[in-house]
């Protein structure tokens, strides 16, 4: 006998829409260390402090970015980190604004954040930001208002991101493909810098050969960073 129930869930594929998509992995740097001592720490006030500061970069996210006006991006939260998979006409430019502003927020954040935690010694807030676009898979499940996603995109933006510990001085990761997906959707963004000024004032190569980020792709990536700080897009 045929199950003629409809399925729970609505499938996005991104490879069949000529666009392909955008991930971004965020990490929040040394947050179970931190979390830790917060929660065992007798002054009761200092743990809802610190999930005050997180919530204030799900409003960074929800609010200033917007995301609540279109229905193609999806984020998987973990508390002090997340991924987020756009799949926008733009995804690759709107991933890098989610780039910008996040960083422009923990740069301005941290600094006075980590001096609630300055009884830690080395053990303070730090982040992480890898960016790679390819293809994926979306379901959308009503039932459960969230959504799942798959595809190598989602593993690859967080070992790209996983580098940022590798390259200490660096924040913020951009895998080739990435780029040149910026470069292809350059003509069709309205933005305030075209994809030429980006590259030659604001991108810079990390490295001369391609590197295994672990994510089964045998020849590797190049990896590229960014001068800080680059004009809004």
């Amino acid at each position: 006998m045929t199950n003629t129930q409809p399925k729970p869930y609505t499938i996005i594929d991104n490879r069949r829409n000529g666009r392909f998509s955008s991930a971004l992995s965020f990490d929040l740097r040394n947050s179970t260390k931190v979390t830790r001592q917060l929660t065992q720490s007798k002054d009761l006030d200092l743990f809802p402090q610190y999930v005050e500061f997180v919530m204030g970069l799900k409003l960074v996210i929800f609010e200033k970015l917007g995301f609540a006006k279109t229905a193609e991006w999806s984020i998987n939260d973990t508390g002090d980190g997340f991924i987020c998979l756009l799949w926008d006409e733009l995804h690759a430019w709107t991933a890098l604004k989610v780039a910008r502003i996040l960083r422009n927020f923990f740069e301005e954040a941290l600094a006075s954040q980590n001096g609630v935690y300055s009884f830690m010694g080395n053990e303070q807030l730090s982040y992480g930001i890898g960016l790679h676009s390819g293809g994926s898979i979306v379901c959308r499940c009503t039932q459960m208002e969230r959504d799942f996603f798959y595809g190598s995109v989602v593993n690859s933006a967080a070992r790209i991101e996983s580098f940022t510990k590798t390259f200490v001085d660096t924040k913020v990761i951009l895998s080739a493909y990435f780029v040149e997906m910026l470069q292809a959707q350059d003509a069709k963004a309205n933005k305030k810098i075209t994809f030429e000024e980006l590259e030659k004032k604001y991108l810079k190569k990390l490295t001369a050969k391609r590197v295994d980020v672990k994510d089964a792709k045998e020849r590797g990536h190049y990896l590229y960073t960014v001068k800080w700080p680059i004009p809004e897009l």
